[in-house]
């Protein structure tokens, strides 16, 4: 008899951060898929950490392999980890996510519906108590609520819980490389993948909860990185000669303030709409950062195009 087909390649870059690497695998671990027909790869983005230790553990009840890379960012370890999978769709996590159990059995019924399609999930703040945590999750959920109206003409989706077919992923070149830090990469992938004519659909039945604790120094940071990716998105949709990204209403921005509302007491959405509209000056002071940094320093880092090479790798 043979074997039953290898159906998913979850992809988990990771930095440093082996506790929450360790959580992450513990759900996988546990999910309820037959685990003879998915691999986990685990691409360390240039950190210190002891993986090969850690990835040990867990190989007598997965089929697990750690592949290394210099630090290029979790855009290029995404891109390393597709180019050696075996799956014929791309599950991509982040390390500080852990999926529901039944995340791979919905993902799989979601794509036997659409095996065409990429599959954005949700993704669930685990965290309720840090109020910086829970605005940062607050935004996404209004983003997907927005920009998904209709699940099945999705525009937005985030790179913590984001799936693909794995040759379509390949065919239009994955990841942008070019965004060397956390935000924006899912964001212009999403557009590039519309762009060729393929589906995205929003599905919350395929859950993750997102455990990323947050000060207001990295709340602040968080938005302003992404500003800066926001930018970058322009500028390559430019060099694409592909027309400008429509701005978005004056309803997009009171629709974000008043987003918490209804959802938790009245004192504490005034504190979570106040944090989303810090969210979005930061955002803009990025954007504005990268905008009169970042014209040639753009161009040179488009024309390099960085490519992710391993330089180890165990499985």
């Amino acid at each position: 008899m043979n074997p039953p087909r290898l159906e998913y390649s979850i992809i988990i870059p990771t930095h440093n951060r082996a506790d929450r690497l360790r959580r992450c695998l513990d759900s996988i671990a546990t999910l309820d898929f037959p685990q003879d027909r998915f691999e986990v790869i685990v691409v360390d983005d240039g950190g210190s950490d002891a993986l090969e230790e850690l990835l040990a553990l867990y190989r007598a009840k997965l089929q697990i392999s750690l592949f290394k890379q210099n630090h290029l960012g979790p855009a290029a370890a995404r891109n390393l980890g597709a180019a050696n999978a075996s799956g014929t769709y791309l599950a991509f996590v982040d390390d500080d996510c852990r999926a529901n159990p039944d995340w791979l059995s919905q993902l799989s019924a979601a794509f036997s519906q659409s095996p065409d399609a990429a599959i954005g999930g949700m993704t669930v703040n685990a965290l309720e108590q840090n109020i910086y945590s829970t605005a940062s999750q607050m935004l996404i959920l209004f983003l997907c609520n927005y920009f998904n109206r209709d699940p099945r003409e999705a525009r937005f989706a985030t790179s913590s819980n984001l799936s693909f077919p794995a040759e379509r992923f390949r065919e239009i070149g994955g990841f942008s490389a070019e965004f060397q830090t956390a935000g924006g990469e899912d964001r212009e992938l999403c557009d590039r993948w519309r762009n060729h004519g393929f589906a995205i659909h929003y599905s919350t039945s395929v859950v993750v909860r997102h455990f990323h604790a947050l000060t207001l120094r990295q709340f602040w940071r968080q938005h302003w990185i992404y500003g800066i990716g926001g930018h970058r998105f322009h500028r390559i949709r430019e060099r694409q000669g592909q027309g400008p990204i429509r701005v978005e209403p004056i309803q997009f921005y009171t629709g974000i303030l008043k987003f918490p509302f209804g959802k938790v007491p009245i004192p504490r959405a005034a504190a979570i709409s106040a944090l989303l509209a810090l969210s979005q000056i930061a955002n803009a002071a990025g954007f504005a950062r990268e905008k009169f940094r970042g014209g040639r320093a753009m161009a040179l880092a488009g024309a390099k195009a960085i490519e992710p090479r391993a330089i180890s790798s165990e499985r």
